[in-house]
């Protein structure tokens, strides 16, 4: 079986992910690079004051940055962004950030 060297890249979490709230737009930017070539979609997962993560959105491939317009005052939002490449693979979970709205 031969193994490409981008084949083994594939399966990187997302590293590189970014939270930051903005009070007066009522909105928590989220943002993330991902320098991985290959067709995959992003799923954003959001836990909200401690509660475990749930699959929040699915993102294509190109977009690495979300608005996240369903927040409210003195709250406490957690996100991670997981990959799921064309063929079914997924990325480990990765980097987990946290803004307090």
């Amino acid at each position: 079986m031969l193994v490409k060297y981008n084949d083994l890249r594939q399966g990187k979490p997302v590293t590189a992910l970014f939270a930051s709230p903005k009070k007066p737009e009522e909105t928590i930017l989220v943002n993330w690079n991902y320098a991985v070539k290959g067709q995959y979609r992003f799923i954003l997962y959001r836990a909200v004051n401690g509660s475990p993560f749930t699959s929040y959105k699915t993102l294509d491939g190109k977009t690495t940055i979300f608005n996240d317009t369903n927040v409210r005052e003195n709250s406490r939002y957690e996100y991670s962004v997981g990959v799921v490449f064309s063929d079914g693979r997924k990325a480990p979970f990765g980097k987990v950030v946290e803004a307090v709205f």
